[in-house]
């Protein structure tokens, strides 16, 4: 697989390496304002199961979103932590222990990502 890919790619590869899983996608609630500018969501819908945690502030966007329908959502307590915050804290040189599973952390660490 070329990286960075699509979704859409990932799913046919892991379908073919591995015929027969259902497979699920579990994202956060923010993504569903952006779903329709993935590659192919119209296909991915269709190919996997896809599971969305709750976020705050985007009940009232993932309620109005045409999407919706697709999406299994589930309940998760909300923690104050992003993506975004966790790649900024490694960029300053701040701790992201306890915060990421450890084998990501030291991935992160190993690989000088987000530096």
């Amino acid at each position: 697989l070329k990286s960075p890919g699509y979704t859409i790619a990932i799913i046919d590869y892991l379908n073919l390496k591995f015929p027969g899983v259902q497979w699920h996608l579990i994202l956060g609630a923010d993504n569903i304002t952006q779903f329709d500018r993935w590659h192919k969501p119209e296909e991915l819908v269709k190919r996997v199961k896809i599971v969305v945690g709750n976020r705050p502030g985007y009940d009232d966007q993932f309620a109005a979103s045409p999407w919706a329908k697709y999406f299994d959502r589930f309940p998760m307590p909300q923690v104050e932590i992003s993506s975004t915050m966790i790649r900024q804290m490694v960029n300053d040189k701040r701790s992201i222990q306890y915060l990421v599973p450890e084998e990501v952390r030291r991935l992160v660490l190993s690989r000088g990502l987000y530096q």
